[in-house]
């Protein structure tokens, strides 16, 4: 069921980004509240089964981070004495993750990086695919992109 439901939010997100519509103000937002509710009601309905590793004062990191559904979660578990990376590459989502993080009073609590997570630290290239919201990959084409090691972000902030 739920990878029929994938399937065809795919073919709809597809045909609505091929008209413009999700360039406009109204359209992000509106693709927005769906991302959301899809998140929380067919992908992700389980995520309360992550707080057992996520507490109050610790260190979270979110890979990937998109608008930040994880990133919510994490840094209200995480509370004021804990902190959240969120690593995003690709720049739309990048600047409506920083927004919603600003807007949500989380500013103080995750700390937003535009680029990816790898096995090795540098610059690569970040394939944006325009019909599918979240499959963004490092290829051989693309923008360039920053890339880090989890082992890199955590000792450069001593953790």
């Amino acid at each position: 069921m739920k990878r029929m439901a994938q399937s065809l939010l795919l073919v709809l997100y597809r045909m609505v980004a091929a008209t413009g519509f999700m360039s406009t103000r109204f359209g992000r937002r509106l693709f927005e509240a769906a991302y959301f509710f899809y998140k929380r009601h067919i992908e992700a309905e389980a995520v309360e089964a992550l707080h057992s590793f996520v507490w109050e004062g610790s260190v979270a990191i979110d890979v990937g981070a998109n608008l930040g559904f994880f990133t919510r979660y994490f840094a209200q578990w995480c509370g004021p004495e804990g902190k959240v990376i969120a690593i995003e590459p690709e720049e739309v989502n990048f600047r409506t993750l920083k927004a919603a993080m600003a807007r949500d009073g989380f500013a103080d609590v995750v700390e937003a990086l535009q680029g990816v997570a790898a096995a090795a630290p540098g610059e690569g290239r970040l394939h944006v695919n325009p019909y599918h919201p979240g499959d963004h990959r490092l290829a051989d084409d693309g923008v360039p992109v920053t890339v880090w090691t989890i082992d890199d972000l955590l000792a450069e902030r001593g953790w």
